[in-house]
């Protein structure tokens, strides 16, 4: 309910009123105070009790009074030893404190100060709540990535130990000797070398007319239309003076007459060495 400004003032100067203790309704403060703690004589105790039991205002006044008159004598009480003087400080004490705290501008100023109080707790346990909520939520996402990760690793250790672009072991993979000499006779004494659908490779071993001498070695390969299909450098003799060399079965498609030009390098040129002859056929 909205207070109108005149009735913001009659409540201002109620209050007032009471504080100096020249209202003749309602008792002051320090009656109420006396009252809670048991310091008014009997005329004077009923008859701020009977107001108190027609007058809500008072009556609130009065169980705060009251709720702080058992603090306030307990914290007197508790610094000295329990005698009849140090009962009587206590509760001289203690009418003080009520004094004190019981003045309405007072009291709405604590309640004020606690309602900022637990509005500021519950604001940052709100805040808490967030960040925890935030951080269960990153702990979830972290176990799952960690779940993941694992059933990826035993994946991989029951996996065999290659990647799917790795090369295969070949079997019934054919091997060619090569001679020159078999070339002077002509292409049609050349090798024949058939290849099934299944292979891949084809090795063949070059063997030169006289013993290498050290050095560097280049090699052609030229197919059936008389174009160079691959051309390497740095091929090296073995311990028996031989070239070997793999060749995808794809490099000898289609079938026909291929040729395996052996060279020397130098500086400055290649020099031909040997020319080999090869026909290839397809099962």
């Amino acid at each position: 309910m909205k207070l109108s400004s005149d009735q913001l003032k009659d409540e201002y100067q109620r209050h007032r009123a009471r504080r100096s203790g020249g209202s003749a309704a309602c008792p002051d403060t320090d009656l109420l105070a006396r009252l809670a703690s048991h310091d008014l004589t009997a005329a004077d105790r009923d008859r701020v009790t009977d107001h108190i039991l027609g007058c809500s205002d008072c009556a609130d006044e009065y169980r705060v009074a009251r709720s702080l008159s058992s603090w306030a004598e307990e914290t007197a009480v508790s610094i000295a030893r329990p005698t009849r003087s140090t009962t009587a400080r206590a509760r001289s004490a203690s009418v003080g404190v009520l004094r004190f705290f019981a003045r309405p501008l007072l009291l709405q100023t604590a309640a004020a100060l606690l309602l900022l109080a637990s509005s500021a707790l519950i604001v940052e346990l709100l805040i808490l709540r967030g960040d925890l909520r935030r951080s269960q939520a990153t702990l979830d996402d972290a176990i799952s990535l960690s779940q993941r990760y694992e059933k990826q690793i035993a994946e991989l250790r029951r996996a065999p130990l290659q990647t799917p672009d790795a090369p295969m072991p070949q079997v019934n993979v054919p091997i060619i000797d090569l001679d020159p000499r078999d070339s002077v006779r002509g292409e049609t004494t050349a090798p024949v070398v058939v290849l099934a659908a299944s292979a891949t490779l084809a090795t063949f071993i070059l063997t030169p007319g006289e013993p290498p001498v050290p050095g560097e070695y280049g090699l052609e390969i030229v197919d059936p239309a008389g174009k160079i299909s691959w051309r390497t450098q740095g091929l090296a003799p073995g311990p028996d003076d031989t070239f070997t060399i793999a060749v995808p079965s794809q490099m000898l498609t289609p079938p026909g007459i291929y040729h395996f030009r052996l060279s020397r390098v130098s500086k400055t040129r290649m020099t031909l060495l040997h020319a080999y002859a090869i026909q290839v056929r397809r099962e």
